[in-house]
């Protein structure tokens, strides 16, 4: 379907309070189109949305279609996200009327062919990366559009809209989404196995990168991560070797401050406020985008000082004397490594505690091993019970999986009913307290933080 995305009146979004399908519903009502949508559930995100104009049901029962905002099947189009089943009703009341149907990426696609777009692809380092652009963009006064996954810092919000012709998109590998993009500047952080459900094995999750590499290179410029098994026009990371990198790192006050090089030679040093060795190296990827788009060193290295992050990656939710409380995202092995290990380079002398809640039963089955390898950088593990998402249950797999092979000093497996109960009863020394996972654990952070704070005072 190559028909012109301004050319529909009306849009549909079945699954309309994630994260992606928030900010292009967004998209969409700020450019005057007619706005309804679908969620299982209300949430933050769908307050927002209602707080806009956009009308939303929660029932896929046929009777609570907003059918004064939908139009005919020539002038509507329907936006549904892959996590959303084919048993939706909704989806199939939609289909047999014959209106059109595309997943999130198939619009986003559209909508990069008729601007200057900006996309950001990895299995992990993704959402950081992507805000990061935007915001050097913003910061200096490029008036972008720009689609996050995750809540800016910032700006407060994973939607930004501009009356400039570019847009920065998060580029999901999930389902293949990002092979229907066609970037005119793209980077690629990382290719760690992840998707196993989709992909089958690592080699199918190398083979949709080359893919991606392929288009990127078609339509634009290709900055990758030096030493991936995908090659681009540009390397980047903390090797010397590569195009744009950071050297010269140290730590100070808590803050990142280094040196950023450029393929021309030219030197300029900037700082990280952003906690963590793997936002240094997110920045240099930033970094060599915006420099591509057309930025100056200097006006790179003010941006970056500016960025402070994104909800739920490194974040710290309680900072005391003898405690921290961090609350993170991460949900592969590799980004439990770099969480872990960047919080020991932190807090060298401090008990590190990790609560982590497994995401997907696929990805526990596939990576309980790597997992157990990643949780046992910390001294003492709290393993809650895993959230399934989308997925129906695998017989056999379960969070034991992963604990039978924790090696740390002191491990635990907790439901997430129980966890304030458990957070009550432990000891608090000189101590780094760590939330991680992509499902409801951030349901629970506000009350492990009054119950941190109520035990420290």
């Amino acid at each position: 379907m190559n028909r012109p995305i301004d050319t529909y009146k009306y849009f549909f979004f079945i699954g309309i309070g994630g994260i992606g399908m928030s900010a292009l519903a967004r998209f969409f009502n700020l450019k005057k189109a007619i706005v309804s949508g679908f969620d299982r559930e209300r949430s933050e995100l769908t307050a927002k949305l209602e707080a806009e104009g956009i009308v939303i049901t929660y029932s896929d029962a046929i009777n609570t279609l907003p059918m004064l905002r939908i139009g005919t099947p020539a002038d509507t189009l329907v936006v549904y996200t892959p996590a959303v089943p084919a048993s939706n009703q909704l989806m199939k009341w939609f289909r047999e009327r014959n209106f059109t149907l595309m997943k999130r990426a198939q619009v986003l696609g559209l909508i990069t062919k008729s601007s200057r777009s900006i996309a950001v692809a990895g299995t992990h380092g993704k959402t950081t990366t992507t805000a990061l652009v935007t915001h050097i963009l913003k910061h200096n006064n490029i008036d972008i559009s720009a689609f996050i996954g995750g809540i800016s810092a910032n700006y407060n919000t994973n939607f930004l809209y501009g009356s400039s012709d570019t847009v920065v998109i998060e580029a999901d590998e999930f389902d293949r989404s990002f092979l229907r993009l066609e970037p005119s500047l793209a980077v690629i952080t990382s290719t760690d196995p992840d998707h196993l459900d989709i992909y089958k094995d690592q080699e199918g999750v190398r083979e949709a990168f080359l893919e991606f590499a392929s288009i990127s290179k078609k339509f634009g410029k290709l900055l990758t991560k030096i030493n991936l098994p995908v090659s681009g026009d540009f390397t980047y990371g903390l090797n010397k070797n590569a195009h744009y990198h950071a050297d010269d790192i140290q730590i100070q006050n808590g803050q990142f401050h280094y040196t950023l090089s450029f393929p021309d030679r030219e030197r300029v040093t900037t700082s990280c406020q952003v906690p963590g060795i793997h936002n240094v190296e997110n920045s240099v990827a930033a970094a060599g985008l915006c420099h591509l788009y057309g930025l100056t060193p200097n006006q790179i290295s003010e941006g970056i000082k500016t960025f402070k992050g994104v909800k739920r990656r490194f974040e710290i939710i309680l900072q005391l004397p003898d405690l921290t409380f961090i609350d993170d995202y991460a949900h592969h092995p590799a980004e439990l490594e770099a969480l872990l290990k960047s919080a020991r380079l932190l807090y060298p002398d401090r008990r590190i505690t990790i609560i982590f809640q497994p995401h997907l039963y696929s990805r526990t089955r596939d990576f309980h091993q790597e997992f157990a390898q990643s949780l046992s950088l910390a001294d003492r593990v709290v393993l809650l019970d895993i959230y399934p998402a989308r997925e129906e249950k695998i017989e056999g797999v379960t969070e034991k999986l992963i604990y039978s092979h924790l090696t740390c000093t002191e491990k635990h497996i907790v439901f997430l009913g129980d966890l304030l109960d458990f957070i009550k009863k432990i000891e608090l020394q000189k101590d780094v307290i760590i939330t991680a996972g992509a499902g409801n654990i951030s349901d629970a952070v506000e009350g492990i933080k009054n119950i941190l704070y109520e035990k420290k005072n």
